[in-house]
């Protein structure tokens, strides 16, 4: 939806997306048929059912600050980087999901999801041929710099540091599911997205199903992940794509919207 909402209006523009959401989620027939709707879907539609003007429908509950808040970000954010600084771009993505996801402490690690976004774009090649040192459990030791921005990415987190896990081998639900919960909250599912991006920045495909049999909120962390493993290099696993049912019709979507933002 995001990214037929950016092509059409040749851009983001807040009062149509909130009209294309609205359209979308209650379309008849059914545009979208999940016998599931998120918790922020079920919490803006009973806030604009009770006359609460658009924009402020977003509602605020225990599980606000989650990990499905980032999904419509990274085209948001891929769109406005071609033409616009980051700051500006951090300004508008942070509007919009407070649209449905008004937190604090979610729009800090939406900025930093925003600046890490921009910075892979930018650096093609170039993060994964350099070292630099990093301290745990008080010796040295080197990690590239393409993990290194993983691991500065997840202490947007209070307390959380990634390299300590990075350094040595470590069985991954040790990590996703002990350390960090599988559970949506933005303040374990993102640093959880992290530490996979950083150890399999370089295996896409494997990113991903590891990530998805790793179980809980697998769906949204691995949107989240595939935009941050897809812009290390440009790679993506293609016998993975080759497999989706819709794959005609994504890729020419995907064409629309490279064809004018890329």
């Amino acid at each position: 939806l995001m990214l037929r909402h950016l092509v059409a209006n040749n851009g983001y523009n807040k009062r149509r997306w909130l009209e294309d959401y609205i359209e979308f989620m209650t379309a008849e027939p059914a545009r979208h048929p999940d016998t599931y709707a998120e918790s922020y879907h079920r919490g803006f539609f009973a806030n604009l059912q009770k006359g609460v003007v658009a924009d402020k429908c977003g509602a605020s509950t225990h599980d606000t600050p989650s990990m499905g808040a980032l999904v419509t970000v990274a085209p948001l954010a891929l769109a406005l980087l071609s033409e616009h600084p980051l700051e500006f771009v951090q300004e508008v993505c942070c509007t919009h999901v407070r649209l449905t996801h008004p937190d604090d402490q979610l729009l800090k690690v939406v900025s930093r999801y925003i600046e890490l976004i921009h910075t892979l774009l930018l650096s093609e090649q170039s993060l994964t041929d350099e070292v630099v040192p990093a301290e745990s459990n008080g010796s040295t030791i080197v990690i590239s710099s393409t993990v290194d921005q993983f691991i500065q990415a997840a202490r947007v987190i209070a307390g959380v540091k990634l390299e300590k896990y990075l350094h040595k081998p470590v069985n991954d639900a040790s990590v996703v599911g002990s350390k960090f919960s599988t559970a949506c909250y933005i303040t374990d599912s993102w640093p959880s997205v992290c530490y996979l991006a950083a150890k399999y920045y370089d295996t896409p495909g494997k990113a991903l199903l590891i990530n998805t049999n790793l179980g809980g909120e697998n769906a949204h962390r691995g949107s989240v992940l595939g935009s941050l493993v897809g812009l290390v290099d440009g790679r993506y696993d293609k016998s993975l794509f080759d497999q989706l049912l819709h794959r005609d019709a994504i890729s020419q979507e995907v064409q629309v919207f490279t064809n004018r933002f890329c």
